[in-house]
């Protein structure tokens, strides 16, 4: 029963939100965002590299 009165307060709070919020640009999917980077030959050190910078 408490949980049902949580998830009510919850979707609440959710629908006022979303009701509330700005619009804005649909986000791009990534392969689309990142078409350049994807054709762009990538050499053994350049992908050592960048994992090693990203960890």
């Amino acid at each position: 029963m408490a949980e049902e009165l949580l998830l009510g307060e919850f979707l609440g709070d959710l629908y006022r939100a979303r009701a509330t919020a700005v619009p804005r640009e649909p986000v791009r999917a990534w392969n689309e965002r990142c078409a350049a980077l994807a054709v762009r030959p990538l050499t053994e050190d350049q992908a050592v590299a960048e994992v090693v910078g990203a960890s």
